[in-house]
């Protein structure tokens, strides 16, 4: 970090404490490691940036669903990713009623019960549903239903993330940054419209960093 972008996040807090003001939260897309281009961390003037990829800062990288668990679902996952990941059910994993088979069932709790996280499961067969507490669920529903809730619940209980809040509390604003983060201002999306409409949007990755920005700046829906 510059010298420059350092004391521009330093000057910001200290307005927003001088006015009584609570920090803002913001988001950006981290470059890939493996994309082409520019792979500098993106900057916001007056925002300290939070790594929540599982490669970044120790730190911050807890708050990464790769590491983020074990889950209090029945049947547990050892990891929030493994959680959605193994949720997931495809073609040739369901009965002549539409049911998962027994062979669903028995990758679910492997994949549960693996402590190491697993992005791209079956990618090259078929996706049929998510299969959540005996209920079929389309990809929306599970990730309102799976993705938003388990990890909130699991995110709000950790110490960083209570770390976090108190540094928005003393006025510091933030920069929420990881692979599935995309250019968005959640102090001024309060109201969860947006949000919700990107949840929605199947078009496009809905990851962590939008989960863990919504929670932070009290967004409507993501308390």
């Amino acid at each position: 970090m510059s010298k420059e972008h350092e004391k521009s996040i330093q000057t910001a807090q200290e307005e927003n404490r001088k006015n009584g003001k609570r920090g803002n939260v913001a988001v950006a897309k981290k470059p890939h490691f493996r994309s082409k281009g520019i792979k500098t961390h993106p900057r916001r003037k007056g925002y300290k940036n939070i790594d929540v990829t599982s490669g970044g800062p120790a730190r911050f990288k807890g708050l990464s669903p790769m590491l983020l668990g074990p889950t209090s679902s029945t049947p547990q996952a050892q990891n929030m990713e493994n959680l959605w990941q193994f949720s997931k059910v495809f073609k040739g994993e369901i009965d002549q009623d539409g049911q998962p088979t027994e062979a669903f069932f028995d990758r679910r709790n492997k994949g549960f019960a693996d402590t190491v996280a697993h992005r791209r499961v079956k990618s090259n067969e078929l996706y049929l549903f998510h299969y959540w507490r005996g209920r079929k669920l389309n990809y929306t529903e599970a990730r309102e239903e799976i993705y938003v809730k388990n990890y909130s619940e699991l995110v709000r209980e950790s110490q960083v993330y209570k770390e976090l809040l108190a540094l928005l509390d003393e006025g510091m604003n933030l920069q929420i940054i990881g692979y599935d983060g995309r250019d968005y201002d959640a102090t001024l999306n309060q109201d969860g419209k947006q949000l919700n409409k990107w949840l929605r949007d199947l078009s496009r990755p809905f990851g962590h960093e939008l989960v863990l920005a919504g929670l932070l700046a009290e967004t409507k829906g993501f308390k």
